[in-house]
């Protein structure tokens, strides 16, 4: 873990908001992704680990997705064996991503060492690719929330991640860390005039 706590003290600070998005398999295995946004640009930093397996994490992958899944997601792929990170998208649910015709992710920063690969990239809001996704402002209760999808593996390029993924939906621009659930809870109490509400957990017949 000190690879990760050394990269937090010194480019940590650099990014304003932060998911940890663990896996369904392990809660305590995931990815942690940090952004953020300028005028024109989206800067992520996303962190795995290997989970102390002698083969360490080869590549990681990390996309914007349209509904929670692989199909019809924008991703970003980084390779240890070529050091290089490729723009991609997905067509199918279970088809390999395929290289973008414009590179539009620009790898900034890598880290790959004792079982870390913690990788920094950039891209614009709005590429101006129909093979991307635009980012548009989601700081809206009536807006869908920004749903990331991540992947990793052991090999030195892009192979099937077996229960290494992990998923979240976040909102991009809103300006603190809450989850989902706080963030509809907050939007309604300060747009109700002093209402308070709860969520309950149930399970209900239809």
């Amino acid at each position: 873990r000190e690879v990760f706590t050394n990269w937090l003290g010194t480019n940590g600070t650099a990014y304003h908001r932060h998911v940890f998005m663990p896996t369904a398999a392990e809660a305590e295995n995931g990815a942690a992704v940090f952004w953020n946004i300028d005028s024109e640009s989206i800067h992520f930093a996303i962190a795995v680990h290997g989970k102390d397996d002698p083969k360490g994490v080869g590549w990681i992958g990390f996309g914007l997705s349209e509904t929670g899944g692989m199909i019809g997601s924008d991703m970003a792929l980084f390779e240890t064996s070529t050091l290089q990170l490729t723009d991609a998208h997905v067509v199918e649910e279970r088809s390999f991503p395929l290289a973008d015709n414009s590179q539009d992710w620009i790898l900034d920063d890598v880290i790959h060492v004792d079982d870390w690969i913690i990788s920094e990239f950039t891209r614009k809001l709005d590429t101006g690719d129909n093979q991307d996704h635009a980012i548009k402002n989601d700081d809206n209760l009536w807006l869908a929330p920004t749903r990331f999808i991540a992947a990793w593996g052991h090999t030195s390029s892009v192979s099937y991640h077996g229960e290494n993924k992990a998923r979240a939906a976040v909102r991009l621009f809103a300006s603190s860390n809450d989850d989902e659930t706080s963030f509809l809870v907050d939007t309604l109490e300060t747009g109700s005039g002093g209402l308070s509400f709860e969520v309950r957990e149930g399970v209900y017949q239809i």
